[in-house]
C-alpha cells in the first residue's frame, strides 16, 4: 500500500511494469484489493482510457520509467514511487504454496513475454 495515501473506496490502484516502447504490463484493482481488470499489456494512453473512477494510485516501473506519460486532464493521479523488490513477493508466494495454488506447467504460457523487436543497426 502507498504510504500517506487515503485509500477511500473511490481510489483505483494500478501497479505497472515497464515493457518498453511506450507499453506497460498493468492490472487494475479497487481500494479493497479486488481485481477490476486482470493483467494486460498496452500503451499508456489506452490504459488511461480504460481505467474507471476519478482517483488513481499508479506505481511500479511503468510509472518510474515513464512518469511524463501518466497524466490525465480530469483524473486525480497519485504516483507511488515506492521501490519494490522480490522480498515483497515472498509472503504472497508462500501463501499460494501453502494452499496449493500452482500453475499447470504443462499448459502454462507466460503472459509477459514480447516478440523480439529486431531492427537494422544504424551505422
Amino acid at each position: 500500500q502507498s504510504i500517506g495515501v487515503d485509500r477511500t473506496p473511490e481510489w483505483i490502484c494500478i501497479p505497472t511494469i515497464d515493457a518498453r516502447r511506450g507499453r506497460v504490463f498493468y492490472a487494475i484493482y479497487d481500494a479493497d484489493g479486488t481485481c477490476v481488470q486482470p493483467p494486460a499489456l498496452d500503451v499508456i494512453p489506452n490504459v488511461l482510457d480504460q481505467v474507471p473512477g476519478d482517483q488513481w494510485i499508479i506505481g511500479g516501473t511503468g510509472l518510474r520509467n515513464q512518469p511524463e506519460a501518466w497524466t490525465h486532464t480530469t483524473k486525480k493521479i497519485q504516483p507511488d514511487y515506492s521501490r519494490y523488490s522480490a522480498a515483497h513477493m515472498l509472503l504472497p508466494a508462500l501463501r499460494r504454496y501453502k494452499y496449493g495454488h500452482f500453475e499447470d506447467q504443462r499448459t502454462y504460457t507466460p503472459n509477459y513475454l514480447l516478440q523480439p523487436h529486431i531492427t537494422t543497426p544504424k551505422k
